[in-house]
Protein backbone atom coordinates (compact mmCIF):
# COMPACT_ATOMS: atom_id res chain seq x y z
CA UNK A 1 0.00 0.00 0.00
CA UNK A 2 0.95 3.72 -0.83
CA UNK A 3 1.30 6.29 1.65
CA UNK A 4 -1.83 7.89 -0.14
CA UNK A 5 -3.41 4.99 1.74
CA UNK A 6 -1.64 4.41 5.00
CA UNK A 7 -1.50 8.33 5.36
CA UNK A 8 -5.08 9.30 4.71
CA UNK A 9 -7.55 6.69 3.72
CA UNK A 10 -6.82 3.55 6.40
CA UNK A 11 -5.07 6.58 8.65
CA UNK A 12 -5.34 4.96 11.93
CA UNK A 13 -4.86 6.47 15.35
CA UNK A 14 -1.31 6.72 17.03
CA UNK A 15 -1.41 4.35 20.15
CA UNK A 16 1.80 2.93 22.01
CA UNK A 17 1.30 0.29 24.42
CA UNK A 18 5.10 0.00 26.15
CA UNK A 19 5.96 -3.52 27.40
CA UNK A 20 8.43 -3.83 30.63
CA UNK A 21 11.10 -6.55 29.72
CA UNK A 22 12.26 -7.35 33.21
CA UNK A 23 14.96 -9.93 31.78
CA UNK A 24 16.63 -7.81 29.68
CA UNK A 25 15.90 -10.23 26.66
CA UNK A 26 13.08 -8.96 24.51
CA UNK A 27 11.24 -10.85 21.39
CA UNK A 28 9.68 -8.18 18.80
CA UNK A 29 7.13 -9.15 16.59
CA UNK A 30 6.17 -6.94 13.79
CA UNK A 31 3.07 -7.27 11.37
CA UNK A 32 1.77 -5.04 8.57
CA UNK A 33 -1.83 -4.47 8.69
CA UNK A 34 -2.67 -1.70 6.55
CA UNK A 35 -6.54 -1.81 6.44
CA UNK A 36 -7.58 -1.80 9.91
CA UNK A 37 -11.05 0.59 10.75
CA UNK A 38 -9.83 3.27 13.20
CA UNK A 39 -12.10 1.92 16.03
CA UNK A 40 -10.31 -1.42 15.47
CA UNK A 41 -6.90 -2.64 17.53
CA UNK A 42 -4.52 -5.90 16.20
CA UNK A 43 -3.34 -8.05 19.01
CA UNK A 44 -1.85 -11.08 19.58
CA UNK A 45 -2.97 -14.25 21.46
CA UNK A 46 -1.43 -17.55 22.00
CA UNK A 47 -0.21 -20.49 24.12
CA UNK A 48 1.53 -18.85 26.81
CA UNK A 49 0.89 -17.25 30.28
CA UNK A 50 2.52 -13.92 28.67
CA UNK A 51 -0.03 -14.17 25.33
CA UNK A 52 -3.26 -14.99 27.51
CA UNK A 53 -3.19 -18.74 26.78
CA UNK A 54 -5.70 -18.50 24.18
CA UNK A 55 -8.16 -16.23 26.57
CA UNK A 56 -8.72 -13.27 23.73
CA UNK A 57 -9.86 -11.19 26.90
CA UNK A 58 -6.36 -11.72 27.80
CA UNK A 59 -4.61 -10.67 24.60
CA UNK A 60 -1.93 -8.33 24.15
CA UNK A 61 -2.91 -5.39 22.25
CA UNK A 62 -0.11 -4.63 19.64
CA UNK A 63 1.21 -0.50 19.30
CA UNK A 64 0.71 1.24 15.92
CA UNK A 65 2.87 4.29 16.21
CA UNK A 66 4.44 2.99 12.72
CA UNK A 67 1.50 2.40 11.19
CA UNK A 68 0.75 0.27 8.93
CA UNK A 69 3.29 -1.60 11.62
CA UNK A 70 1.45 -3.34 14.64
CA UNK A 71 4.72 -4.07 16.65
CA UNK A 72 5.11 -5.38 20.20
CA UNK A 73 8.04 -6.35 22.45
CA UNK A 74 7.87 -9.52 24.50
CA UNK A 75 9.69 -10.26 27.51
CA UNK A 76 11.45 -13.46 25.95
CA UNK A 77 12.32 -14.68 29.57
CA UNK A 78 8.70 -15.49 29.92
CA UNK A 79 8.50 -17.59 27.11
CA UNK A 80 8.80 -21.15 26.87
CA UNK A 81 9.76 -22.42 23.05
CA UNK A 82 7.81 -23.44 20.48
CA UNK A 83 5.62 -20.37 20.62
CA UNK A 84 2.14 -21.03 19.33
CA UNK A 85 0.44 -18.11 18.81
CA UNK A 86 -2.48 -16.19 16.26
CA UNK A 87 -3.38 -12.46 15.52
CA UNK A 88 -6.82 -11.20 15.75
CA UNK A 89 -8.37 -7.87 15.31
CA UNK A 90 -10.34 -6.45 18.59
CA UNK A 91 -12.61 -3.49 18.92
CA UNK A 92 -12.04 -0.39 21.40
CA UNK A 93 -13.23 -2.44 24.20
CA UNK A 94 -11.22 -5.74 23.04
CA UNK A 95 -13.93 -7.72 22.48
CA UNK A 96 -12.47 -10.46 19.33
CA UNK A 97 -14.08 -9.56 15.81
CA UNK A 98 -11.89 -11.80 14.20
CA UNK A 99 -9.32 -14.52 13.89
CA UNK A 100 -6.45 -15.51 12.26
CA UNK A 101 -7.80 -18.52 10.42
CA UNK A 102 -5.27 -21.71 9.53
CA UNK A 103 -2.85 -23.21 11.76
CA UNK A 104 -1.32 -21.47 14.58
CA UNK A 105 1.89 -19.45 13.91
CA UNK A 106 4.77 -21.48 15.68
CA UNK A 107 7.81 -20.12 16.38
CA UNK A 108 11.07 -21.74 17.58
CA UNK A 109 14.07 -19.68 18.60
CA UNK A 110 17.19 -20.23 19.86
CA UNK A 111 18.50 -17.38 21.47
CA UNK A 112 20.25 -15.07 18.77
CA UNK A 113 17.86 -16.62 16.53
CA UNK A 114 16.13 -14.78 13.53
CA UNK A 115 12.40 -15.96 11.55
CA UNK A 116 11.11 -14.50 8.89
CA UNK A 117 7.26 -15.27 7.78
CA UNK A 118 3.96 -14.13 5.62
CA UNK A 119 1.60 -11.38 7.17
CA UNK A 120 -2.08 -11.33 8.58
CA UNK A 121 -4.52 -12.57 6.05
CA UNK A 122 -1.73 -12.33 2.98
CA UNK A 123 0.40 -16.00 2.91
CA UNK A 124 3.77 -16.08 2.06
CA UNK A 125 3.79 -12.25 2.32
CA UNK A 126 7.29 -10.85 3.36
CA UNK A 127 5.43 -8.59 5.78
CA UNK A 128 5.70 -10.21 9.36
CA UNK A 129 9.38 -10.04 10.77
CA UNK A 130 9.51 -11.78 14.22
CA UNK A 131 12.94 -11.21 15.83
CA UNK A 132 14.86 -11.67 18.88
CA UNK A 133 17.91 -9.52 20.56
CA UNK A 134 19.59 -10.96 23.58
CA UNK A 135 21.68 -8.17 25.43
Amino acid sequence: YSSAFTKSLFAHPCNTHERVVKSGKRLTIKISVPRVEKNQRVAITGNQECLGNWHPDKALILSCDTFPVWHIDLDAGEITYPLEYKFLICDDQQQPLYWEEDENRVLNLRPGGFAHLGGLGQKNAPTYYPGTSYE
